[in-house]
């Protein structure tokens, strides 16, 4: 078992890599408010192991990157009168 510090880092990064599929915005806010509510009380309350050094994660900041991931690589809406075609190899 970790350190209560090292835990909630850890938690951290796992929810980062994973906050990137989740499919709404409701969904990146929930899960921001959980984690950090975990860093605030590891912050607050640990007295063993390593100092915490990690603070609270900006939701402002992680919406941002998920709306950019997002756009990044939804499919592609042809507008009005235009027709998409599948590449060819040759």
């Amino acid at each position: 078992m970790l350190p209560p510090a090292l835990e909630v880092r850890a938690k951290a990064d796992r929810m980062l890599d994973e906050v990137w599929t989740l499919p709404t915005e409701a969904h990146v806010v929930d899960r921001l408010a959980a984690i950090n509510a975990e860093i605030a009380r590891a912050n607050r309350t640990t007295a063993a192991g390593p100092p915490t050094t990690l603070s609270p994660l900006d939701t402002d900041t992680v919406l941002e990157e998920w709306r950019r991931r997002r756009r990044e690589h939804a499919p592609r809406i042809p507008s009005q009168g235009e027709t998409l075609t599948w590449p060819t190899t040759s």
